[in-house]
């Protein structure tokens, strides 16, 4: 999927300009507003740019649109938020996105971001704010859901407002992120849990010409002739296998636990990294979880986006066609042996009409 822009400067920075000068009441045509408009501009973005939260807010936006681009099951995605609204309606609050599924069916996605580091602390809604959200919602026959990325799990969820609990105090609604992994509806957008076989490997094979040792002891003169994969102790040979092993090397749950040396008398010829859990979580099963694909979306959203754990942009340079990988809902491999858990929600009344879930 591509990202769609309009000339910025043409439209939004004529809309930001526009909307100034009207609270301020200043011509917008004539030359001494230019200095007053883009001082103003400039306050307002000095005070914005130490406001963490605002900025991980918006990434954390961009970031649900990359991820719902890259599962293969959203045909377009708008941020709804954006322009004037006008309505005769008092109480409609605008989502930050509206989606079309590819099978025709339309929804509105609220996005939030929740940073808590215990797991049982719900997320609050006040219920005035869900009820504005529903209502636009209503307005264009589409179902309205909550998209909740807990960032310290690097996990999404997305939920109906049915699938949250009532909670007292002033709140009105909300849920822990517990609870909402076990309702979320991201199978929806086409998000899966991906598994392989224990160990993922990376062997860089040396020119016959190198790997001999160097002035300094342990030091090697090495040159990379070819790079080879593996799953276990097999060879991935096949193109979208590959392409399928290095995305879950780079941005899975696994690290890497070993690196190895391969020597041909004193001369280096072969080195190996490997990758695999931390710990056996089904020691008795063939497999483990490399993650779900949005998480692995969103750790390659990190990278793009982030130095060292601070922000650096919004959104990333490249299109969502670059981010994620395409794996068929059937896909089992050859050499790269994958199993695929499509996880329903669990505790939750079904989403209301009109949208249709189908079942294949």
């Amino acid at each position: 999927m591509k990202r769609k822009t309009r000339d910025r400067t043409k439209f939004d920075l004529l809309h930001a300009i526009d909307h100034f000068a009207r609270e301020q009441g200043i011509h917008i045509r004539k030359p001494t507003a230019v200095q007053a408009v883009f001082d103003e501009l400039r306050r307002q973005f000095a005070a914005k740019q130490v406001n963490d939260i605002f900025f991980h807010g918006h990434r954390v936006e961009t970031l649900f649109a990359y991820v719902a681009a890259s599962l293969g099951k959203c045909r377009v995605i708008k941020a709804e938020d954006a322009g004037e609204l006008y309505s005769s309606l008092e109480a409609l609050r605008v989502p930050d996105f509206r989606i079309v599924m590819t099978d025709g069916c339309q929804i509105m996605v609220e996005v939030k971001n929740c940073h808590t580091a215990d797991p049982s602390r719900p997320y609050e809604f006040d219920a005035s704010y869900l009820d504005g959200l529903r209502a636009y919602a209503d307005v264009f026959g589409a179902q309205l859901f909550v998209a909740i990325y807990w960032s310290r799990a690097k996990q999404w969820t997305l939920l109906a407002p049915e699938d949250l609990e009532n909670l007292e105090g002033p709140g009105g609604a909300g849920i822990s992120m517990l609870n909402a992994m076990q309702r979320s509806r991201m199978t929806l957008l086409g998000d899966r849990m991906i598994g392989t076989i224990p160990l993922l490997a990376l062997r860089l094979v040396g020119s016959p010409d190198s790997g001999h040792a160097g002035e300094r002891e342990g030091e090697f003169l090495f040159r990379t002739a070819s790079a080879e994969l593996y799953c276990g102790n097999v060879l991935i040979t096949d193109p979208t296998e590959q392409q399928i092993a290095w995305f879950l090397m780079n941005n899975g749950r696994w690290h890497v636990t070993d690196s190895e040396a391969e020597f041909d008398g004193e001369r280096l010829i072969a080195a190996r990294l490997v990758m695999t859990p931390i710990e056996r979580a089904n020691p008795e099963q063939d497999f483990e979880i490399v993650g779900r694909l949005s998480e692995l979306i969103a750790r390659q959203f990190d990278d793009a986006t982030t130095l060292e754990g601070e922000i650096t942009n919004i959104s990333p340079r490249s299109d969502p066609s670059s981010f994620g990988v395409a794996i068929p809902e059937n896909f089992k491999g050859t050499a790269l042996r994958l199993w695929q858990f499509d996880l329903q929600p669990s505790g939750s009344r079904p989403a209301s009409p009109p949208l249709q879930i189908r079942e294949d």
